[in-house]
């Protein structure tokens, strides 16, 4: 048949369907359909429909498979406008068929189906589809339907993603607010490690840093927690034998499976102190129980072990006292029964020699019996001292005056004739501040010095005899605990044998010697020198090393006078005020009160505050002629940094530095800023009112860091 040849069959390769499952096949919609042969006639198809049903179309096949289509509208118009209805109902269907109609198969989605026919520009919205399986035909379906089918498809599509997409706003919803509270919960974990008062850290199998505290970070000098991620203990501040600690420990936890408690470790930090540490590590396991690294936590105890040690020291040195007065009282008692018993022995044979003619026999004897008693005496003096009822009177003296009256004594003349090759020196400041104290005391404690330092070198060596007034900033932990404050200083050093470490503790007690008794030795010597120094309310402090020498060092304090001693007749007029206003930084209320009081007498108008703080609110609101600044004030700000900060406001503010130490980088960085003068503590009315007026008479340097501040 020629027609046949003409028809064009659309095979399933051809269409591109998307969705094999989800889409409508063509089949679902395909409805049964009249068939006929092409040489059927168009009379015979009316006879078997019947003139009034509607005939949409007759498919015509051949053998089961379609080659044309017939559609009724067209035969209609073939009628009416081509043939005469008789000769149109004699002429074979074939003669009026569209034998190019689209034909797909049955599993064909209908979405490719729609596509089809939209693209056929000879498909009408009226016209019909076949649908064949394997060739045969299966049935018709119209491309209305096709469109209605597509176009509820497409609603349905439409309603199903707008649920889909309400579903994924409302699990995107869900999941923003899971991804907050997450966020929200690991914020929360972290804050909660960062505020605890210990260090937190955790590693992997390798000992790498996984996560820290900030507390952590700070130590190992790290800006944030984050950035430990990925390094090691090589890697951060710690010594190289520290951080090769730490790995070893990390690797004995995991190896062994087992949490260490309360290891105490050495730990140098980023700002150069070296801190103790108590730690605890734990190892970490994943799921299944296999260890995956280490957590843990340590705490700086070096404040604590500072404080134990600070505590078996006064704990020592409270020991130490009750012993001295347990042997005082003891010693008081005794001195009182000898004191009565020595009258008579030093009285009588001295009434017996002014009887006694110069040639008897036994005024040898008697004079013996005197002497002997005499020496007693001093003994029982020495007691007396112990019993800490030894200094009777005191009076102001100059402790360089009393040295010289006792290097210039018979005393210290016969021990120097017992010890020819020992030399003794002198460095004495010469503006020493007054005290308050015993001269023949004072005089004793430094006999019993030189004498000891004498005894322990044998081959002869060397005695040095220094004064100097000292002010302290914070304690000194020596032999005693020194406190704040002004003093006087004594220092007697030798280059003898030195003290046992051993016997440094015992050195003061009565009858406690490792030398040979001096000739004129009671074994009382040092504990006359511990009660006469704390009968004046000073301080020792004691340096010794075998083999080397000794030095012992005692503390006594100022005695402010602010009227002038006699003697003394320095010009005030070099260094008085005219009236500026100066004002004094110190965190020491004593401090604060003796310069301000000194200034005032040298005419000055002074106000004081305690702190840099302080300092800054007070010359925001009032100018000053000249800052009196300490440079150690604790807590706060020092010195450097109250100068640097009064600049950023102030930048011509004229300053002078106090302290009690020597100059040290600070306050040299300070005299840099522009406070070019330095006085050291303990104040003098004269060191203080010549450093003040050579301040204010200072002109200001050309291109000063003042003036280099001011143009920033």
């Amino acid at each position: 048949m020629a027609n046949q040849a003409s028809v064009r069959h659309i095979d399933a390769p051809t269409l591109s369907g998307n969705h094999p499952t989800d889409g409508i096949r063509i089949s679902q919609l395909a409805g049964p359909a009249l068939t006929a042969s092409p040489d059927t006639l168009v009379r015979d198809i009316k006879r078997h429909i019947g003139e009034d049903q509607p005939l949409e179309a007759v498919v015509v096949v051949v053998d089961e498979r379609p080659i044309g289509l017939v559609m009724s509208l067209r035969m209609d118009r073939m009628l009416s406008q081509r043939f005469g209805v008789s000769l149109f109902y004699d002429r074979p269907v074939s003669k009026i068929m569209d034998p190019d109609p689209l034909i797909v198969e049955a599993g064909h989605p209908l979405e490719n189906v729609a596509r089809l026919a939209m693209n056929r520009e000879r498909v009408r919205a009226y016209d019909d589809v076949i649908v064949v399986e394997q060739g045969l035909f299966r049935g018709t379906v119209s491309v209305r339907r096709i469109l209605q089918s597509m176009a509820d498809l497409n609603q349905r599509r439409s309603e199903q993603l707008t649920r889909t997409n309400r579903r994924l706003k409302r699990e995107m919803e869900t999941r923003a607010r899971a991804v907050d509270a997450l966020k929200d919960s690991r914020e929360m974990l972290q804050l909660v490690i960062d505020s605890m008062p210990i260090a937190v850290f955790w590693k992997d199998s390798e000992s790498v840093y996984m996560g820290c505290n900030r507390l952590f970070a700070s130590n190992a000098g790290l800006k944030r927690p984050e950035e430990v991620f990925g390094k090691t203990d090589a890697d951060l501040a710690w010594k190289p034998e520290e951080a090769s600690f730490f790995r070893d420990c990390d690797c004995r936890v995991m190896k062994n499976n087992r949490p260490e408690y309360h290891i105490i470790e050495s730990q140098r930090q980023a700002d150069g102190r070296q801190a103790f540490l108590d730690t605890n590590k734990v190892p970490l396991h994943n799921k299944q129980g296999k260890v995956v690294g280490i957590l843990g936590t340590y705490e700086d105890i070096t404040e604590r072990l500072q404080h134990d040690q600070e505590r078996a020291q006064l704990k020592k040195q409270l020991s130490r006292a009750e012993k001295m007065e347990a042997i005082g009282t003891v010693a008081g008692g005794v001195a009182h029964d000898l004191n009565n018993i020595l009258s008579g022995i030093v009285s009588y044979p001295e009434l017996l020699l002014l009887d006694l003619p110069k040639e008897s026999r036994l005024r040898e004897p008697i004079l013996t019996i005197k002497e002997s008693g005499e020496r007693a005496a001093a003994i029982v003096q020495d007691l007396l001292t112990l019993t800490r009822r030894g200094v009777a009177a005191t009076e102001t003296l100059n402790l360089n005056e009393t040295i010289w009256n006792y290097l210039e004594s018979p005393e210290h003349r016969n021990l120097l004739s017992y010890h020819p090759a020992v030399h003794v020196e002198l460095d004495l400041q010469e503006d020493l501040l007054p005290m308050s104290g015993s001269p023949v005391h004072l005089a004793k404690t430094l006999m019993n010095l030189v004498s000891n330092a004498s005894e322990a070198m044998p081959d002869g060596g060397r005695i040095l005899i220094q004064t100097e007034n000292r002010y302290l900033d914070h304690p000194l932990r020596g032999y005693d605990e020194i406190q704040k404050g002004d003093y006087v200083v004594l220092s007697v050093c030798d280059n003898g044998v030195g003290i046992a470490e051993d016997d440094l503790s015992r050195i003061f007690e009565p009858f406690y010697t490792r030398k040979v008794m001096g000739r004129s030795g009671t074994g009382l010597g040092m504990a006359v020198v511990w009660g006469t120094v704390k009968d004046h309310q000073g301080y020792i402090d004691v340096e010794s090393k075998v083999g080397f020498g000794t030095a012992f060092t005692l503390f006594f304090p100022v005695m402010r006078a602010f009227s002038r001693r006699p003697d003394e007749h320095t010009d005030d007029a070099d260094f008085s005020g005219k009236g500026e206003l100066i004002l004094v930084i110190d965190d020491m209320e004593a401090q604060r009160t003796i310069a301000s009081l000194m200034l005032q007498r040298l005419g000055y108008r002074v106000d004081a505050v305690s702190s840099g703080e302080e300092a800054c609110r007070y010359l925001k609101r009032q100018a000053v002629d000249l800052l009196v600044l300490d440079m150690i004030m604790d807590p706060g700000m020092d010195g450097l940094e109250t100068y640097r900060r009064i600049l950023s406001f102030r930048p011509n503010q004229r300053a002078m530095i106090a302290s009690g130490f020597s100059e040290t980088k600070r306050v040299r960085k300070a005299q840099r800023l522009g406070a070019a003068v330095y006085v050291k503590k303990p104040y003098t009315l004269e060191n203080l009112g010549r450093a003040v007026r050579e301040t204010l008479d200072r002109p200001f340097p050309r291109n000063s860091p003042r003036q280099t501040l001011k143009a920033r």
